[in-house]
């Protein structure tokens, strides 16, 4: 995302933070779990690499803005340390989805995220506390890279496959925020936002992976699919965003617990 995109996004969820103040909700924490919107220095610290911001922005990110409208600040946890060191657990880089299908494998996704958390807590969430749960871009464009490849190949079956692969991966996201989010909610979280993601078809990455294929097409059908990458992308974000919708209300229904549903792609 571009840097303004990004402030953005920021001042959006200052004014959402201060909206819930104004219903005088008080949290004495806030939990934050996801990506690159919310990190405060996980990545650098697990890096080890002087390369690596602290923030991936050229300001405070999401999780400075709600924090700071409740007078506490987002510290990196570096919970793959082994000592909870602070409360956001965001990484930039972080997909909803384990990177090898087995959670007992630490990395730095949201699983391992939430996981750490209820490790370093007893199992026990803070019921008066706010968990961020902003996460689901990286899954995305991991798909959308799905969908370039698709665009490479002149097999009609390969395409297909290839497309099929993307909505899945979608799919597989929102399941894993679901599951993640529940287990929140059984060991004791009360107040919950989930932020959607905004239309991936629209950010830079796109353009590039769009001028990629057109400057090796040869035939008009190639440069019809490198345009079409557009359309697919923000129909991968699109459904992304549709499933998780279902997924919040279901959570809803399950468990009694208002959550707030941070709408970013209708912004």
């Amino acid at each position: 995302m571009t840097h303004n995109l990004i402030n953005t996004i920021c001042f959006t969820l200052l004014c959402l933070g201060f909206l819930v103040a104004g219903k005088s909700y008080a949290y004495d924490a806030v939990y934050i779990f996801g990506d690159s919107l919310s990190d405060t220095g996980n990545a650098k610290a697990f890096s080890g690499s002087e390369a690596i911001p602290e923030r991936f922005t050229n300001g405070p990110v999401a999780a400075d803005y709600v924090t700071a409208a409740y007078g506490i600040e987002a510290i990196p946890s570096r919970f793959l340390s082994g000592v909870e060191r602070g409360n956001n657990y965001a990484v930039g880089g972080a997909r909803a989805t384990d990177s090898d299908g087995d959670e007992t494998t630490p990395d730095t996704h949201l699983p391992t995220q939430i996981n750490s958390y209820l490790t370093y807590n007893g199992y026990a969430a803070n019921p008066e506390a706010l968990y961020m749960v902003i996460v689901g871009g990286n899954d995305l464009f991991a798909a959308q890279q799905m969908l370039f490849n698709a665009a490479k190949v002149e097999s009609r079956r390969e395409r297909k496959a290839l497309r099929h692969s993307a909505k899945h991966a979608v799919k597989e996201a929102v399941a894993s925020i679901e599951a993640q989010v529940m287990k929140l909610i059984q060991a004791g979280a009360k107040n919950i936002l989930i932020g959607n993601a905004p239309d991936i078809g629209s950010v830079p990455l796109t353009d590039n992976l769009v001028d990629t294929l057109l400057s090796s097409a040869t035939s008009k059908a190639q440069k019809r699919r490198a345009y079409r990458l557009y359309h697919g992308s923000s129909k991968l974000s699109f459904k992304f965003n549709k499933r998780l919708s279902r997924v919040i209300k279901r959570i809803e229904r399950k468990t009694g617990v208002d959550i707030i549903d941070w709408d970013m792609a209708s912004f």
